[in-house]
């Protein structure tokens, strides 16, 4: 979606105009700031971030216009109006969603809304009056049709579609919002001014006024989705046969893609029955359907012996041998489809070329699950391998550090806690869980003398105390089943100002993991007795914190921190018991 140069009045956008990108599995996959000021999140939280928790269900097929309430990090209610616009790749398929939107103050009028959307919007946009006369468009809208802004002001809606439908649509404008409240876009015909008809998908809905009635509509082309659907249609057969079986790719082992493709392919095919036998690393494989079962076991014997004798087939099945296509994958023939019919037939061209397509997918897809399991097996024993290493890192750690036994396991699960609250996913959330684990590792290399000191150190004590994480560094990075664990360990003494060490880090300069772990760390050591003092108040804890945030400590941290103690404070209870 493009967006025009020229900004809204301060009085309808105050935030600005809020721009996004989703991508095919509905996360964000880019945003300008207007977004990030709007949910009073950083960045790094948004981005990868499914729009469903962020700004409620998103999900549209077809250009639309939806309204949307949101709730910011700080609690306060945002009413959003989104212009949102389905894209598509080459080949048909929708590849994201781009969108638009605009804040929609209690005091601004819909109309004026509709109006500042019209002049961002790559979608034609209408404002239509309660008797279906164009009002006003937008240059989308004119390009579309092929006229002029100015000289469409004042005629028909239904003057934009061929003469046939006119009498159609005449007199539905009051009636379509309500006729389609579920889904509101439908498909029509629009005219170009040269003549030349086109497909478009219509969205109607009204707008609020106080003098008259209103509706904006919103319209876009489909000339190009027309043309992929025309070539689909033409091999529409094969087409779906193909997706029937790549959907049944979605199995986990060859017995269970074969279940399912199997009759998908004797479908497509007219046949009554089908079987398959393959060898895949040296396994051999057999499936089948649609066979008598009181010849079953004989049928199961005859393909394991690799013979295909069509008159003997044709006695245990009492069906003709149809076909019996190769199954071709990326090293060569692995095995045979055979597809079966109750009357002798003869496949033509296009069906042998639709059977090879399939076969050739089956076969494709089967050796892709042998390599998926190899990997997997692989990744397991590495991730096990791993795990191991990083767990008895652990253990060595608080053997040597009795004073902040426990320390490691609490911090850690609070921090993923936190790092949940905050929109940390998966491989963020294992990194931030490892790092969080190995955040004392540079202590190793700290003198006993300093650090189980019983009391305060001195200047030059410190100093070598200072030194940990640039020893963590030197310790998981030349590591590759660690290395990924490092920025807490590296930075969770790095200050939001600038002032920690080891390197002087700033802002967001500091990674996430680690501004998250700084704040939990702190506030366990605090609240945890030490041999020099004892525990402290959770509530100066608290203080703390809140004194610090933005010089210390990341604000937004600080805030989502405080946020979850408020929420669970059972959090509180368990870092000062255990």
């Amino acid at each position: 979606m493009t967006v025009e140069s020229d900004a809204l009045p301060d009085a309808l956008d105050p935030l600005g105009v809020l721009v996004m990108t989703l991508g095919p599995d509905g996360t964000v996959v880019r945003c300008n700031e207007s977004v990030v000021d709007t949910l009073g999140l950083p960045m790094a939280s948004i981005l990868g971030r499914h729009h469903q928790g962020l700004f409620g269900a998103l999900d549209v097929s077809r250009a639309s216009v939806v309204d949307r309430s949101i709730f910011r990090a700080d609690g306060q209610s945002r009413r959003i109006r989104w212009s949102l616009s389905p894209e598509f790749d080459d080949s048909g398929m929708p590849s994201g969603l781009s969108c638009l939107g605009i804040e929609v103050p209690v005091a601004t009028s819909s109309v004026a809304v509709t109006e500042a959307l019209m002049r961002r919007s790559n979608e034609g946009v209408f404002l239509i009056d309660g008797n279906g006369r164009i009002e006003k468009i937008n240059r989308a809208a004119a390009q579309m049709f092929g006229v002029e802004e100015e000289a469409i002001v004042g005629e028909l809606m239904t003057g934009l579609m061929p003469d046939r439908f006119r009498e159609l649509h005449a007199g539905q404008l009051t009636s379509y919002p309500e006729s389609h409240p579920d889904a509101p876009a439908r498909g029509v015909v629009g005219l170009r001014s040269n003549g030349l008809e086109f497909p478009l998908t219509l969205h109607v809905e009204e707008v609020n006024t106080e003098d008259s009635r209103r509706f904006v509509g919103f319209a876009r082309d489909e000339s190009h989705r027309a043309a992929i659907d025309k070539s689909d249609n033409k091999n529409s057969k094969h087409l779906r046969a193909l997706r029937d079986v790549l959907k049944a790719s979605e199995a986990t082992s060859p017995i269970e893609l074969t279940r399912g493709a199997l009759p998908r392919i004797a479908e497509q095919m007219a046949a009554q029955a089908a079987a398959v036998a393959f060898q895949v690393d040296g396994e051999q494989f057999i499936e089948f359907f649609g066979v008598p079962p009181e010849t079953a076991p004989m049928v199961l014997d005859l393909l394991g012996s690799g013979e295909f004798n069509p008159p003997l087939l044709r006695a245990l099945t009492r069906l003709h041998l149809m076909s019996c296509t190769p199954l071709v994958g990326s090293s060569g023939a692995i095995g045979h489809v055979l597809l079966f019919s109750r009357h002798e037939c003869v496949l033509d061209p296009e069906q042998i070329d639709t059977l090879e397509s399939l076969t050739r997918s089956l076969a494709v897809s089967l050796q892709n699950i042998v390599i998926t399991q190899e990997i997997e097996t692989v990744k397991a024993s590495r991730d096990s391998a791993h795990e191991a290493i990083l767990r008895a890192m652990v253990a060595a750690l608080e053997l040597r550090d009795h004073e902040t036994e426990g320390h490691t396991q609490r911090v850690t699960r609070i921090s993923l806690q936190l790092g949940e609250a905050l929109g940390l996913r998966d491989t963020e959330l294992r990194n931030l869980e490892h790092g969080a684990l190995l955040h004392d590792v540079g202590k190793i290399g700290i003198p006993d003398a300093i650090l189980h000191k019983p009391g305060p150190l001195s200047a030059a004590e410190w100093e070598v105390m200072r030194k940990h994480p640039q020893y963590a560094y030197d310790i998981l990075s030349p590591l590759p089943l660690l290395s990924h664990a490092l920025d807490v360990p590296f930075c969770h003494h790095e200050r939001y100002d600038g002032t920690g060490y080891p390197r002087g880090l700033q802002g967001s300069e500091i990674p996430l993991s680690a501004r998250i772990f700084a704040v939990v760390d702190v506030f366990d050591a605090m609240t945890t007795e030490r041999p020099y003092r004892p525990a402290l108040p959770a509530e100066y804890a608290m203080a703390h914190l809140q004194k610090q945030s933005g010089s210390h400590f990341d604000p937004v941290v600080v805030e989502a921190f405080t946020a979850l103690v408020n929420k669970w404070p059972v959090i509180v209870d368990s870092l000062a018991a255990e």
